[in-house]
C-alpha cells in the first residue's frame, strides 16, 4: 500500500513541482494565473491533516474506487495527502539549481524540455532524494493512521491488537518498528543524496571547463576580434583563420559551431 501510493504520488507530484517552477515569476513559462491556482490548491490540501482529509473526500473515494474501507479505500486519500507535499518539496529542490547554469545551457541553444529533464532535474537530484525521503516518512505516518479504517499494516496492529485489547506491549513493539524503519530510511536517503551531490560537483567542474572551451571555440570560428577575460580566445584570434582550432584533448565532445 505504501509503495503503490508513493509511486502514484511521485508521478503526480513531480510534474506539479516542475509546473510550479515554470509558471512562477521569472520562470521559462511564466503564467501568474496557473501558478496562483496551483499554489492555492496545494496549500489547501497540505493544510488538512490526513485523518480529516480521509473523511472529507469519502464521497469522492466511494465514487472513484467503489469503497471507503480497506486498502482500496485508503490509497486515494493517501495520494491526495502525499502528492501536494511532494510537489512542494520538489519545487524547493528545483529552486536550488543555480540560475547561471540554466542560462548557460539556454545560451547554447538547448530547448526548454531538455533543460528541464537533463539539466534542472539532474542538478537537483540530491535535493529531490532528500525531499522524497521526507515525503516517504510522512507517508508511513499517514499509513499508520489509515489503520482506523481497516487498511491493515502497523496502524491496524497497534489500534486493534494493542489499544482495543489493552495490550501495551503490542503498541510499544509497533512504535519500535516504526522508529527503526524511519531511521533506516532517513539514513539511506542521506547517503544516497550525499553521493549524488559529490557526482554533481564533479560534473559541474566538467561543465564549467567545457563551457569555457565552447565559448572560446565559438569566437575562433566566428572570426570576430573580441578580447576574452582569460586571454584564450585572443590567442586563438591571433592565429591565421585556417589554423584556428582547439586541440583535440580540449574538445570535450562539443560540436563544431556552424
Amino acid at each position: 500500500m505504501t509503495a503503490i501510493t508513493l509511486v502514484i504520488a511521485i508521478v503526480i507530484g513531480l510534474p506539479l513541482g516542475i509546473l510550479l517552477i515554470l509558471t512562477r515569476s521569472g520562470g521559462q513559462a511564466e503564467n501568474k494565473v496557473v501558478y496562483t491556482l496551483l499554489n492555492w490548491v496545494i496549500n489547501i490540501l497540505r493544510s488538512l491533516p490526513f485523518i480529516i482529509l480521509l473523511f472529507l473526500i469519502l464521497p469522492f473515494t466511494k465514487l472513484v474506487v467503489g469503497t471507503t474501507i480497506g486498502v482500496k479505500g485508503v490509497i486515494l486519500p493517501l495520494v491526495f495527502f502525499t502528492a501536494p507535499y511532494i510537489a512542494r518539496l520538489m519545487e524547493s529542490a528545483l529552486l536550488e539549481v543555480d540560475r547561471g547554469v540554466i542560462e548557460a545551457y539556454k545560451a547554447m541553444g538547448i530547448s526548454t524540455t531538455k533543460i528541464i529533464w537533463n539539466v534542472i532535474i539532474r542538478e537537483a537530484r540530491s535535493g529531490i532524494v532528500l525531499g522524497l525521503t521526507i515525503a516517504t516518512i510522512g507517508l508511513i505516518g499517514a499509513t499508520a493512521m489509515a489503520g482506523l479504517v481497516g487498511a491493515g499494516g502497523l496502524g491496524t496492529i497497534a489500534y486493534q491488537y494493542g489499544f482495543q485489547r489493552f495490550e501495551p506491549t503490542v503498541m510499544y513493539a509497533t512504535i519500535v518498528i516504526l522508529i527503526i524503519m524511519v531511521q533506516l530510511l532517513q539514513s539511506f536517503g542521506n547517503v544516497l543524496a550525499r553521493r549524488l551531490k559529490k557526482r554533481l560537483a564533479y560534473k559541474m567542474g566538467e561543465f564549467i571547463t567545457c563551457g569555457k572551451l565552447h565559448f572560446a571555440k565559438s569566437i575562433s570560428s566566428s572570426g570576430s576580434l573580441r578580447r576574452t577575460s582569460n586571454g584564450f580566445g585572443e590567442h586563438l584570434l591571433r592565429q591565421p583563420k585556417r589554423e584556428q582550432q582547439l586541440p583535440s584533448y580540449l574538445k570535450c565532445g562539443i560540436p563544431d559551431t556552424p
